[in-house]
């Protein structure tokens, strides 16, 4: 019997403490040196990638540090301890499978780099595996295969790869397979983000005000302002005057309604009811002022 992609990946978990205090930082993150010490210091010497959890090297908002990065093909990934899941996966696409970001960076030069043209091409090849779709790292150049995918984005996007990616990924767990036929796998039989799917739906989203919100649906990247439907097509309408997310750098938010897919900002809004996470512990978001007020049931 052939083993499953699930036998043929293993992952460990290291518990030891480690010193990080020489490890120098460059505008706030860990080169080169701190890679390395990582792997050479790691109970898991042979390991492909490390994922390395800590708070220093990180952003933060508040008292909280958020988020994590690497580059593609680098040994380890720092993330902060409260990151996402999903982030840990995004992250983990970069340095396992050499895969680019699928969004456009404030300034590419920065990326230029590391620039792997598999999923983001500036002469996209991607045959029935993948659409067409502009703006990948630069506006206005490279191509991405979906409008959607976990390597797009991290506040309102898929949980899933797109077919391309998910091929890459698991070209780096099955070295005999062609690449024609993990393309057709993920295309046919795997859980991906489909060509001509517009956005995720799930039902874990149920518990918003307005129904299923899904994931993905939104004309500016917030959250809370589309519907996905079962299908992946997106409904910008039905959540009009319901509350929206924008989420920043470092982990800042932004609050606002809905209107036709797009998050109205409201500058004196530091808070929604319609995210329980927008307030700090022990308080709530006072739905009329969207202000944080103390919150006596958690008493």
């Amino acid at each position: 019997k052939e083993p499953s992609y699930n036998e043929l990946f293993r992952y460990y978990v290291d518990l030891e403490e480690y010193n990080d205090g020489d490890w120098k930082l460059y505008d706030g993150q860990f080169g080169p040196g701190a890679i390395f010490s990582v792997s050479r210091n790691s109970n898991c010497p042979a390991a492909r990638i490390h994922n390395f959890y800590n708070k220093r090297g990180m952003p933060s908002s508040g008292n909280t540090f958020v988020g994590g990065y690497t580059s593609a093909g680098r040994v380890a990934v720092f993330m902060s301890p409260h990151t996402r899941p999903k982030h840990t996966v995004h992250e983990t696409g970069h340095s396992l499978a050499g895969l680019d970001d699928e969004y456009v960076y404030p300034d590419p030069s920065l990326y230029i780099s590391f620039f792997k043209g598999k999923n983001c091409r500036a002469f996209p090849s991607f045959g029935k595996y993948g659409d067409k779709i502009p703006e990948c790292i630069e506006v206005d150049k490279n191509f991405k295969p979906s409008k959607v995918s976990i390597m797009n984005s991290l506040g309102n996007g898929a949980s899933k790869f797109n077919t391309l990616s998910c091929a890459y990924v698991l070209r780096t767990i099955e070295h005999t397979k062609s690449f024609k036929k993990l393309f057709d796998e993920c295309h046919d039989n795997l859980d991906t983000i489909i060509p001509g799917q517009e956005c995720e739906y799930s039902d874990n989203f149920n518990s918003y005000p307005g129904g299923s919100i899904g994931t993905s649906c939104s004309k500016d990247n917030s959250f809370g302002c589309g519907t996905c439907s079962s299908i992946g097509e997106c409904d910008y309408t039905a959540n009009n005057g319901n509350e929206c997310v924008f989420e920043g750098d470092a982990g800042t938010y932004s609050y606002g309604f809905c209107l036709d897919g797009t998050c109205n900002l409201q500058p004196d809004w530091v808070c929604s009811d319609r995210f329980g996470y927008s307030c700090p512990r022990n308080e709530k978001c006072d739905e009329t002022t969207h202000k944080c007020v103390p919150d006596s049931s958690s008493n």
